[in-house]
């Protein structure tokens, strides 16, 4: 989905171009229509059926990793709920919010470009071989048997794929390792 705010100065009009992919519970053209008095027009365009590949290429491969990670983050926390508080809390905007960045976080570690560069291969946009790792190989093989912070005797959840250092649940998503990874963007000088 593509939102874009267009301004013409001359006329002093606003419009909005609006860009969807074509599944068949965002085609219907009615849900578009109705827009309030002053709310800019609105020139709403289909990406055209089997063009994901071309137009989307992280949908061909990334988008399935960063989903597969989310999935393990809140399927832990219900299995696992009363070790760190109200599993329930996860679907807060806070959490959302919270869980977003820490993917980010992952997903932006050097380990991970191959695998992005992998999309535009699946998508048909190159054709050189890329070795990578997936999200199972670099995030969920776990080695030790508890968390690398110091009097932690719970089991490990997560290998950041800056540090390398394998994290309980807590200390990934409670503590908010991202912002004490010593070998991650936010911690280097």
């Amino acid at each position: 989905m593509f939102l874009v705010f267009l301004q013409d100065k001359e006329n002093g009009a606003n419009k909005l171009l609006y860009i969807i992919d074509h599944w068949t519970g965002q085609t219907d053209t009615a849900l578009y229509e109705k827009f309030e008095k002053n709310e800019p027009e609105m020139e709403l365009l289909f990406v055209p059926e089997k063009t994901t590949g071309e137009c989307q290429p992280l949908d061909t491969y990334f988008n399935r990793e960063l989903k597969y990670i989310t999935r393990k983050i809140y399927s832990y926390a219900m299995v696992h709920g009363n070790e760190f508080g109200d599993p329930e809390k996860l679907i807060d905007r806070n959490s959302i919010l919270k869980i977003q960045s820490l993917l980010h976080f992952l997903l932006s570690a050097p380990i991970f470009a191959p695998m992005i560069k992998h999309s535009w291969r699946a998508a048909g946009l190159t054709t050189e071989p890329i070795p990578f790792m997936n999200a199972y190989s670099i995030l969920f093989q776990l080695k030790m048997p508890n968390c690398i912070i110091i009097n932690c005797t719970t089991a490990p959840f997560i290998n950041c794929s800056w540090c390398r250092q394998e994290l309980c649940f807590h200390h990934f998503f409670n503590d908010y390792h991202m912002m004490e990874c010593l070998d991650g963007p936010y911690t280097q000088n």
